[in-house]
């Protein structure tokens, strides 16, 4: 975790088996574009990856990026 005094459990039992059926990161190369949907849709969806200040996965369980108040 990265807000202040807290943190997290130093082991996390994250099951290996049975194979996941479906992908369990995405990257920012992943966000649909206007070929795959609409321009409205694509233009959103970079807008809400833009106010979010960035876009972070490091696999299940990630948890959200910590900003403090008034920050993106």
């Amino acid at each position: 975790s990265d807000v202040p005094d807290e943190a997290s459990s130093p082991t996390q039992p994250i099951p290996v088996k049975p194979v996941g059926l479906s992908r369990l990161t995405y990257e920012p190369g992943d966000l649909v574009t206007a070929e795959d949907t609409s321009s409205e849709h694509a233009a959103a969806c970079g807008e809400l990856v833009d106010s979010l200040g960035e876009l972070y996965n490091a696999g299940p369980f990630t948890p959200w990026v910590y900003r403090p108040d008034g920050t993106p």
